[in-house]
């Protein structure tokens, strides 16, 4: 059986300053996906937190060259346009795969959490058609959602076979989105040559 975990992130985009995760009341027999913005402009913070009562472990992606590269692309994301038209997200890296490739994995002790920066930038949305994203002002919604699953003898290179007798988080796992609402808030801020600069930032509001 395939388990989920869904984080929902409403945003407005522009020029952006720090914010925070959200989190929404869940039991302690799932796990946690939560979503952030950081000072820059599609860029996010992913956290997988293990809020379990037992100690789990993820197969978040796969990394390349004895770990030098790790894609946490287990967790897939869609976004919605201003216009309304949702994107379903392909990452762009790797492009060729030559050499080794292992899964990549999240051993989780209870309360411990994986985070890593997700930039939208570095995704393209194929279904639609669309290869480049661009992010001017406006109201976007990002969903992130993470299916976990085990690794399987054949993924496993024949060095490292063990991680397919791995525990998996595989149960069911209800949806439980997470939400930020932001807004735009213009301020003048004054330049090293005595003008003044109007630039945009976040503003956290709440539902």
């Amino acid at each position: 059986m395939k388990a989920c975990a869904i984080a929902l992130l409403v945003v407005v985009f522009g020029w952006v300053g720090a914010g925070s995760a959200q989190t929404s009341e869940a039991s302690q027999g799932e796990p946690l996906l939560l979503l952030a913005p950081t000072p820059t402009p599609g860029l996010f913070r992913v956290e997988l937190r293990n809020a379990t009562s037992q100690d789990q472990t993820f197969n978040v992606g796969i990394s390349l060259a004895n770990g030098a590269k790790q894609y946490p692309h287990a967790v897939k994301y869609t976004l919605t346009l201003p216009s309304g038209q949702v994107l379903h997200l392909e990452p762009v890296e790797p492009g060729f795969i030559a050499g080794r490739v292992d899964p990549l994995i999240a051993s989780l002790p209870v309360g411990a959490a994986f985070s890593f920066e997700v930039d939208l930038r570095k995704y393209a949305a194929p279904k639609e058609k669309i290869w480049k994203i661009n992010f001017p002002p406006g109201s976007y919604t990002l969903q992130a959602q993470f299916t976990g699953r085990a690794v399987s003898m054949a993924e496993a290179n024949l060095d490292f076979k063990g991680v397919a007798l791995m525990r998996y988080w595989l149960a069911p796992c209800p949806v439980h989105p997470l939400f930020l609402r932001l807004r735009l808030r213009r301020r003048w801020y004054p330049s090293a040559d005595g003008s003044w600069l109007l630039l945009w930032n976040w503003c956290e509001t709440h539902p």
